[in-house]
């Protein structure tokens, strides 16, 4: 009796532990993407941090078994971007680019693995991901019957939701470390959109400006429904408490523009914490 007791409350700990993580989680991450954080490396070592610090103090054994199957539900956030992705404008002198910069956003969802051997594990998983890319602000200039037209735009950025369908090969290293690589499908749900704001100042010859009201804008941005890319990672875990890293690199061409060959390929780190329930 008195050994169901202590079993019971380590299990009520447990489910302590990992509400703390999935909240502090979602605090980090609700925070970023408001202040559309610039260093990718800060945040993601900020998230990693905190969760090491919360297993370390509970480290324990890990229940994974061979030949059984584990349920992994997980949660946690997304950093991504396009590659060779370019934004044109004109100056005041000539006509210039910006590249788009990464974005972050939400994942969830769940991994089904079997552990086929004591070295290998196989999973199979399905994610929600908002993903997407940003640009920094800028501004043109053009000429309209003699006046001078600045236009400013600002918080300019393309979400992107997904459902992936990640297949995964997990090669542990020890029994809490695996390297993790595979193939993953993701289907784009919905139409892409890029949304943003612009103003715009009017300046005559005399020099006076009139200044017009800022503007929103919410538009379709032009996206291939299927993006088929290769997700490399590790992972950690301590009692049953997993911590997941991966980069994701895009294999098929993302964009559709019109009259121009595709270029565009999704670039994309996610780092979540999952809890391993073996059936």
């Amino acid at each position: 009796m008195k050994q169901t007791c202590v079993g019971l409350q380590v299990y009520f700990l447990k489910l302590q532990i990992l509400d703390a993580i999935f909240m502090e989680l979602c605090r980090f991450s609700y925070i970023i993407i408001l202040k559309n954080m610039n260093s990718m490396k800060k945040y993601m070592m900020a998230v990693a941090l905190m969760v090491l610090s919360v297993m370390t103090a509970v480290a324990q054994d890990v229940e994974n078994p061979m030949g059984k199957i584990s349920v992994i539900p997980r949660i946690g956030v997304v950093l991504s971007n396009w590659s060779n992705n370019k934004i044109y404008f004109t100056t005041e002198e000539n006509a210039d680019y910006m590249k788009s910069k990464y974005q972050a956003g939400f994942m969830g969802g769940v991994d089904f693995e079997y552990r086929a051997t004591e070295q290998v594990g196989i999973s199979l998983g399905a994610y929600y991901a908002k993903q997407g890319f940003r640009w920094p602000s800028y501004q043109t200039e053009s000429k309209d019957n003699g006046k001078t037209v600045l236009t400013g735009y600002n918080n300019q950025h393309v979400d992107l939701n997904y459902i992936q369908v990640p297949l995964m090969v997990k090669a542990y290293v020890t029994r809490q470390l695996a390297l993790l690589l595979g193939v993953q499908a993701g289907f784009l749900l919905g139409d892409a959109k890029y949304k943003g704001d612009s103003s715009e100042i009017t300046i005559d010859n005399s020099g006076h400006s009139v200044y017009e009201e800022k503007e929103s804008f919410d538009e379709k941005w032009p996206a291939k429904k299927c993006d088929v890319s290769i997700p490399i990672g590790v992972a950690y875990e301590y009692q049953n408490v997993i911590l997941d890293a991966r980069y994701q690199l895009g294999l098929s061409k993302v964009d559709k523009m019109a009259n121009m060959p595709s270029q565009s390929k999704t670039n994309a780190f996610t780092v979540s914490v999952g809890y391993r329930f073996t059936l």
